[in-house]
């Protein structure tokens, strides 16, 4: 699965899912760190955390429609997000993926 970018229909990321309960829960703490490319989406998720990793993540709060509401910027390790209301979605990147692709509130993301 990859992540798009609705208006302009560009490919942004390819998509790492956390499909059971322990991978939402310990996300990107378990595993390989993410490469450069790659996403992580956390669904039916509206906080997060980074206890127990030693980088720095960008966060992407999604609700249903797939816009986004909420953008965390270099949320370092050992801290914890808002939860962000009518968040469907939560899809994490490496750090300083957000700015380098201009992905602000308002904007909106596809799955494909």
């Amino acid at each position: 699965m990859e992540l798009i970018d609705y208006e302009s229909g560009k490919s942004l990321a390819k998509v790492r899912v956390a499909h059971s309960f322990f991978q939402k829960v310990f996300g990107l703490t378990i595993g390989s760190p993410l490469e450069e490319g790659q996403c992580f989406l956390i669904k039916g998720c509206r906080g997060i955390h980074t206890i127990g990793m030693d980088y720095g993540i960008d966060a992407v709060f999604l609700d249903k429609a797939g816009r986004v509401l909420a953008v965390y910027e270099n949320l370092r390790p050992y801290r914890v997000s808002s939860f962000i209301r009518g968040a469907e979605n939560v899809v994490e990147f490496k750090a300083g993926f957000v700015s380098k692709n201009g992905i602000k509130a308002g904007d909106k993301l596809d799955f494909f």
